[in-house]
């Protein structure tokens, strides 16, 4: 376990980071995973919500946001699952997100090598969880992922890393706030989507 940095206001805001970005992925650094049993239910994406206002320097472009993943995939969520608890140390006492596992069928690979047949991806929420089923849609989406560093998990390269088809357009859907600046424009299907990040990934290669 990392310690978080010694300025209380550089903490304050490192440990906000962490909770944003856990929900979406991309920051490792200050925290552990312990088992858990309270986990329950509810809407996927709305238990996973992040918000990209806090993270580190967020993506400002799909290029952006395609360096950053050097796996990316087209899936459904085939199953989620209670994941190990994310603990933040801090002098003032623990902060302790619960997380999901969620287990994505893998359609296509667009950038890195995959073979399997699902990828598990560690995602946190910053909100408790009802108990109850959690429900999630069965459409195809767009995931920009990066290894979590924890067990053989990946986690999202950042909270605008899943894109998904929401009332005929296509969000950021961890925080739709993001689909302005990762998701190009003109993009609003699912093919427009894998066109445009797989012409941005050949660019890069």
């Amino acid at each position: 376990m990392h310690a978080l940095m010694p300025s209380s206001s550089r903490r304050a805001r490192m440990v906000l980071a962490a909770i944003a970005v856990l929900c979406g992925g991309a920051i490792l650094s200050a925290c552990s995973s312990s088992p858990s049993g309270q986990h329950g239910g509810g809407e996927l994406w709305q238990l996973v919500r992040g918000d990209g206002a806090m993270e580190v320097d967020p993506p400002q472009s799909a290029a952006e946001l395609v360096e950053r993943a050097p796996i990316v995939v087209t899936g459904a969520v085939d199953k989620v699952v209670p994941g190990p608890d994310d603990v933040y140390e801090q002098p003032e006492g623990k902060i302790v997100i619960p997380t999901l596992i969620v287990h994505v069928t893998v359609d296509k690979v667009l950038k890195g090598e995959w073979t399997k047949k699902t990828i598990p991806v560690h995602m946190g929420s910053a909100v408790a969880f009802d108990p109850g089923p959690i429900t999630y849609p069965k459409e195809k989406g767009l995931w920009f992922l990066a290894p979590s560093g924890i067990d053989d998990y990946y986690m999202t390269a950042t909270v605008a890393g899943v894109w998904m088809p929401v009332d005929g357009a296509l969000s950021t859907i961890r925080d739709d706030v993001q689909s302005e600046n990762v998701i190009p424009e003109g993009v609003t299907t699912m093919d427009d989507a894998v066109s445009a990040v797989s012409d941005v990934i050949a660019r890069q290669a």
